[in-house]
C-alpha cells in the first residue's frame, strides 16, 4: 500500500512541476507576443500556453516513437554482443534458454518480464530488503513465469491483457509455488505493465494463434 501511495504522490508532484513549467513558459511566450503583436497579456499568455503544450506533446510523441522497449540494454545484436558481457541489472539469458530450440515467444516474454520485475525489485526493495541479488533474480523469474502462464491460459477471444492480483494468487497455488505478499505481487504487476501495453497486439496475436512455442523473432 505504501508503494502505491508513494507512486501516486510522485506522479502528483511531477504533474504540479510540469504544470508550473508549462504555465511559466506560456506566460513568457505571451509576454513576448505582446511586445510584437496587438495582444493583451492574457491573450498572449493563453496562446503561449497552447503553443508550449503542443510543442511538449509533439516532443513526447517523437521520443515515444523510438524503440518499443524503453531500455535498449535488453536487445542484443548477435554481431557485436557477448552474452558473457551483459550490462549490470540484467538476468542472464541462459536462465531461460539452453539452445536454439528454446528461443520461443514464451521464453522471450518470460525473459522480458523477469527483467522488468528484477529491476523494480532492486529499486523498490522495501519488501525484499532481506534478499541478496541472486534471490531477487530467482523471485523475479518465478513471478514472471506465473504471469506468462496466466497469459498463455487466456482464450483466443481475449481482447485486453488484464492481470489481477487474484489471478496471480490462484496461479501460484495451481503451480505449487509459495504464496507471496500482496505488495510483492503488486510490484510485479506494475513492473510488467509497460511492456504488456507495448507488446499488447503482439501478445494478443500469439494468444489467438496459440504460437507461444513458435520461434521468437526477438534476440536474447
Amino acid at each position: 500500500m505504501r508503494y502505491v501511495l508513494l507512486i501516486g504522490l510522485l506522479f502528483f508532484v511531477v504533474f504540479l512541476v510540469l504544470a508550473a513549467i508549462i504555465l511559466g513558459a506560456g506566460i513568457g511566450v505571451g509576454w513576448l507576443l505582446t511586445r510584437f503583436l496587438p495582444f493583451t497579456l492574457f491573450e498572449g499568455a493563453v496562446l503561449g500556453v497552447l503553443a508550449v503544450s503542443v510543442a511538449g506533446a509533439t516532443t513526447w510523441r517523437f521520443f515515444r516513437s523510438g524503440p518499443s522497449y524503453p531500455d535498449d540494454e535488453l536487445f542484443f545484436d548477435d554481431e557485436d554482443f557477448d552474452l558473457d558481457d551483459l550490462p549490470p541489472g540484467v538476468i542472464h539469458p541462459s536462465r531461460f534458454i539452453e539452445d536454439e530450440a528454446d528461443r520461443t515467444w514464451e521464453n522471450w516474454f518470460h525473459y522480458l518480464f523477469a527483467n522488468d520485475i528484477y529491476r523494480d525489485l532492486t529499486v523498490f526493495d522495501e519488501q525484499v530488503v532481506h534478499m541478496n541479488d541472486m534471490q531477487k533474480q530467482e523471485l523475479a523469474i518465478r513471478l514472471a513465469e506465473v504471469i506468462v502462464a496466466i497469459l498463455r491460459a487466456k482464450p483466443p477471444s481475449t481482447r485486453r491483457l488484464r492481470i489481477t492480483k487474484e489471478q496471480v494468487r490462484r496461479k501460484l497455488t495451481k503451480m505449487g509455488m509459495r504464496p507471496y505478499d500482496d505488495d510483492i505481487i503488486e510490484l510485479a504487476l506494475n513492473a510488467v505493465e509497460d511492456n504488456l501495453d507495448t507488446f499488447e497486439e503482439q501478445i494478443l496475436y500469439i494468444i489467438r494463434t496459440k504460437s507461444w512455442d513458435d520461434p521468437s523473432e526477438e534476440l536474447f
